[in-house]
């Protein structure tokens, strides 16, 4: 459970999302993508990808959005719960006019604390990004406490995969796939016993079963690309797939190799959801449709079979 401000929110309005993830700024990184033609491979900081200026394209992690995952659910349900708890402790409920508004304010802190999590994983990304072989970091380059944990797993991980006489052969770029409308960032890709696997990163508090599809998405790249060049890098063959679970308070060395057997099943259900996300985004059914037709009497297809259309 994430810790809790002592502070009594200004305001108890709206859903608890930032300004910034809005349309404004996915509309304008969209234009800008769109005007200058990025040449090779092109990210925008809400995960939209361009290829040589074709996009947008759906990040795979976005398409995997539309899994209900019962255990974010419940989560969510009790940040949510313990909020209340926490506003009562502090003597903030004392007028019961204002239960609507402290409602919204309780439900908006899981996707508060969705989003703190999440920037956690990013921090942790970068310090795995720029640790060195040995496990530096480079001068000036300073991490908080809470992050030291981390940075220690990773640095385990590295100096176990060097004892096993294995190595990192790449780590975070971009892979696309055109031709089924997708992009993504691998985490890394090492070897190991004269065989090369492709794995994510992840500081979740358990390893789930989408990331298999995640997984399965980025091996099923038709190339790796480059910002500012429009070569079409090839992905090597991939042989196994993994997460390194990086948990502090879990493990101890403070990190786990948890194999995910990739197969063709896996890719199907990808393409699944990425289908069921973008349909989402077609909006084609609603309300607001709907009413039209309604009122406009459109009539003409009720009673018809779906497959014949007689």
């Amino acid at each position: 459970m994430h810790a809790m401000s002592n502070r009594k929110p200004a305001a108890a309005t709206g859903n608890g999302s930032s300004a910034l993830s809005g349309g404004t700024l996915e509309g304008a990184a969209e234009r800008l993508a769109e005007v200058v033609k990025p040449v090779g491979a092109y990210r925008t900081l809400d995960h939209r990808y361009y290829w040589n200026g074709r996009g947008p394209l759906t990040s795979v992690t976005t398409a995997l959005d539309v899994i209900h995952r019962e255990a974010l659910q419940q989560h969510k349900q009790r940040e949510a719960v313990a909020a209340m708890f926490h506003a009562f402790d502090n003597g903030w409920v004392d007028d019961p006019t204002y239960e609507d508004e402290w409602i919204a304010w309780a439900k908006a802190q899981p996707q508060l604390a969705f989003e703190d999590a999440g920037k956690r994983g990013t921090l942790v990304h970068l310090i795995a990004e720029m640790m060195g072989s040995d496990g530096s970091l480079p001068t000036g380059f300073e991490i908080a406490p809470w992050q030291i944990p981390y940075a220690n797993a990773w640095k385990a991980f590295r100096s176990w995969l060097s004892a096993s006489q294995g190595q990192i052969l790449s780590s975070e770029h971009q892979v696309y796939n055109l031709a089924d409308g997708y992009a993504g960032t691998y985490d890394l890709i090492f070897e190991l016993n004269d065989q090369v696997w492709l794995a994510d990163v992840k500081t979740s508090k358990g390893y789930y079963p989408e990331y298999g599809l995640q997984l399965a998405a980025y091996g099923r790249a038709q190339f790796v690309g480059l910002e500012g060049d429009p070569t079409q890098y090839a992905l090597p063959h991939i042989d196994r797939y993994a997460v390194v679970h990086l948990r502090p308070e879990l493990y101890r060395d403070g990190w786990a190799l948890v194999e995910y057997p990739i197969t063709g099943r896996d890719y199907i259900a990808f393409l699944a959801c990425l289908d069921l996300y973008q349909w989402q985004g077609e909006r084609r059914f609603t309300h607001s449709i709907l009413k039209r037709h309604l009122e406009e009497g459109d009539l003409t297809k009720i009673g018809t079979d779906p497959l014949t259309k007689e």
